[in-house]
């Protein structure tokens, strides 16, 4: 079964980019060998470095998404939640059912055209400051790391450096996107 898996990727990385011997680089080492019945291929054989970005770049663009999804219909599907957090970590009260899903349709709005790779520099800026501003705000959270619970708020950290990847990398995050 693995074999035919690693057959079944090798041709298919080989239909997507095949670069003939002599335009491989010899000082690049391979990362990751896929052996057949009759060769064995490197994906960085495979793949230039350009594809291998804009994967890297596009499964960022879709796990920060996932998130970001997620917390979005937290603010549309329970209202009270969140206003709890904007008034524990943002110090704003008095928020109700109306304004959480104003701000829920708009964030709704913002997640899908940075997902599609619309208006990047708006988009992906946008996403990348509404995350530092919820990582900072939780500011006290990291002073105490292993208090009950608080260790979950440093996948926060990983995030945000994410979102900053693609922020500085946006020009490059080309594949399926609407711009591209």
């Amino acid at each position: 079964m693995f074999r035919r898996f690693c057959f079944c990727w090798s041709v298919a990385m080989a239909a997507l980019t095949f670069r003939p011997e002599a335009e491989r680089s010899s000082l690049a080492p391979p990362v990751v060998w896929l052996k057949t019945r009759n060769s064995a291929y490197s994906i960085s054989m495979l793949m230039t470095a350009s594809q291998r970005l804009k994967i890297s770049l596009l499964v960022l663009r879709l796990s920060v998404f996932v998130v970001m999804f997620i917390w979005t219909l937290d603010k549309l599907l329970r209202p009270d939640h969140m206003a709890s957090i904007f008034e524990r970590y943002y110090g704003i009260t008095g928020m109700g059912s109306i304004q959480a899903y104003v701000i829920g349709g708009a964030e709704l709005l913002l997640i899908i055209a940075f997902v599609a790779g619309l208006w990047k520099r708006l988009t992906y800026g946008a996403v990348w400051f509404f995350h530092t501003i919820s990582t900072l705000a939780s500011f006290g959270k990291y002073i105490a790391p292993f208090d009950a619970g608080n260790l979950l708020f440093f996948a926060a950290w990983p995030m945000l450096a994410a979102c900053t990847a693609l922020y500085l990398l946006r020009d490059s995050d080309t594949l399926f996107t609407a711009s591209s």
